[in-house]
């Protein structure tokens, strides 16, 4: 039943009316999920592998950054706003401007330009100038995506002065406009009816999720994607009720798959692989902190302070059982955000800033074991 509702996508596309204005809906039940996994621990235990970590030295006080695969860079921000680039072959640091909010963790394809999260502003690293916007919508600004120099961001806007129904609304701004202008208007997903934005967004889609009903037993999910370009939507409705309050749901484009994260002691993780419910599984992640490493892979990373850092290969589209692999073992990290690294394009390392012992943050390259 999955792979029918699931090529619903194209066809919903091509048999609607495309407008500007219109927005139409569709909705499908994703079917159970099956339960087929236990994971990450005790998976598949790989042969010990001690990894080769290069911290960069760089100075006190980083805050966040940004991976930038193509040009083999790392931009970060410290706290006290200054914003660099550092470069991985050279071992430079270059300072360009200034960010007085965190930079906000989308890349254009040329990895040119940067925006804060919340202001409608993006820096151009190569005229190195700021440039400035009008809103379509008054509100905090969360950049989704960029296309070519098309920049769609989800605002969270209210018509009225006291923040009542408040939604979620796109506008998309193209590099040196004036003003951003207003997408798919029809389509407003209110706050108070429960929605929440995603993570993974991927052009042509924003992802939404809320729960629809609360049981005894559990909570309904569904995840909504709407296709900014056309102005469909397509709903996916959980069966199986999630044991837990939804914390968060990341979308996997290139698989189309959805990693779900659930407040629950035994049940942490629920992962839809599709096209059936054979490829729904559920994973525990014990007392280790979700890490995620990237959206091109189905893989993630699972931290446990004691234990260090671990990669989870997640069940693929094949059904192949996962595999886990220790990555830092006893290496003195504090702690690892849920997006402080990322996997390179070629799967061979990690790149981010990761706060060590001593409660500094440091840019740090980690090789990482071969997993066949």
């Amino acid at each position: 039943m999955r792979l029918k509702a699931i090529s619903l996508i194209v066809a919903i596309s091509i048999a609607l009316p495309i407008t500007a204005q219109a927005y139409n809906e569709s909705k499908y039940t994703a079917g159970d999920c099956r339960p087929g996994g236990d994971g990450p621990k005790p998976l598949l235990t790989l042969p010990s592998f001690l990894p080769h970590i290069h911290p960069f030295p760089m100075p006190d006080g980083i805050v966040d950054g940004l991976f930038l695969p193509k040009t083999s860079r790392f931009a970060l921000r410290d706290q006290s706003g200054n914003f660099s680039v550092a470069n991985f072959k050279t071992h430079s640091l270059e300072q360009l401007t200034r960010f007085d909010k965190p930079i906000a963790r989308v890349r254009d394809a040329s990895e040119r330009y940067f925006s804060p999260e919340g202001k409608p502003v993006v820096f151009d690293t190569t005229k190195r100038q700021w440039m400035s916007y009008r809103p379509a919508y008054n509100g905090h600004m969360r950049p989704l995506f960029w296309r070519g120099n098309e920049l769609f961001s989800a605002v969270t806007s209210s018509e009225n002065e006291d923040g009542r129904n408040a939604s979620f609304r796109l506008q998309k701004w193209v590099a040196g406009a004036a003003r951003a202008t207003k997408v798919c208007r029809l389509a407003n997903f209110f706050l108070d009816a429960g929605y929440k934005l995603g993570e993974g967004h991927s052009y042509p889609y924003m992802v939404l999720h809320r729960t629809e009903r609360k049981t005894a037993t559990g909570r309904q999910l569904t995840v909504t994607f709407l296709d900014v370009e056309n102005c469909q939507s397509l709903t996916k409705v959980y069966g199986d009720l999630m044991k837990g309050e939804v914390l968060n749901v990341h979308y996997f484009a290139k698989m189309k798959s959805v990693l779900i994260q659930v407040d629950h002691p035994m049940q942490q993780l629920v992962w839809d692989t599709g096209p059936d419910d054979a490829h729904c599984h559920y994973y525990s992640l014990a007392n280790s902190k979700l890490v995620i490493v990237g959206y091109d892979h189905p893989i993630i990373g699972a931290y446990d302070p004691y234990d260090g850092l671990s990669l989870v290969y997640m069940h693929d589209e094949h059904n192949n059982p996962p595999k886990t692999a220790q990555v830092t073992g006893e290496y003195p990290l504090a702690d690892v955000g849920q997006y402080d690294l990322e996997l390179s394009p070629d799967k061979m390392s990690l790149i981010g800033v990761t706060q060590l012992i001593d409660k500094s943050k440091t840019l740090v390259k980690i090789d990482l074991p071969t997993v066949n």
